[in-house]
């Protein structure tokens, strides 16, 4: 199983962000679609890590993701709403420096950063400054 939550509830005090969530995720590319306020963002921080349930629990490939959040993020991508480069970066150096933000060593993170960016066709333009990038390749 990819994504397994149990259970899981967010509060923000009083307010109840997410309540007793349960749900499994087994395929590579999941959207979640809802409107506004509907905790959809309160589920993405919680499944990478960034929040802590009040009650409950989420597993990626079976580890518990707040015993292991490094771990757990090195194995998941998340595409914001919003663009969030870092202006005159070339997207090779933003890649890498995404991959040492992961807790990957810095070798480690460009050698990866250099296949990943082949991999979606990103080859020849890696050293171009992102902001030059369109939108489809940002």
């Amino acid at each position: 199983m990819l994504v397994q939550i149990e259970s899981l509830s967010i509060f923000y005090g009083e307010s109840r962000a997410l309540n007793d969530v349960n749900l499994s995720i087994d395929s590579k590319s999941t959207g979640l679609l809802g409107p506004n306020g509907a905790g959809k963002s309160t589920l993405i921080k919680t499944i990478l890590g960034f929040l802590v349930p009040s009650s409950g629990s989420v597993r990626i490939f079976g580890s518990s993701v707040h015993d292991n959040p490094i771990k757990i993020r090195q194995q998941i991508g998340y595409m914001p709403e919003n663009d969030c480069y870092i202006p005159d970066i070339t997207g090779l150096d933003f890649v890498s420096y995404m991959g040492e933000l992961a807790g990957m060593p810095k070798d480690d993170a460009i050698q990866r950063a250099h296949e990943v960016l082949q991999y979606v066709n990103l080859g020849e333009a890696r050293y171009r400054k992102i902001e030059a990038y369109s939108i489809g390749m940002k």
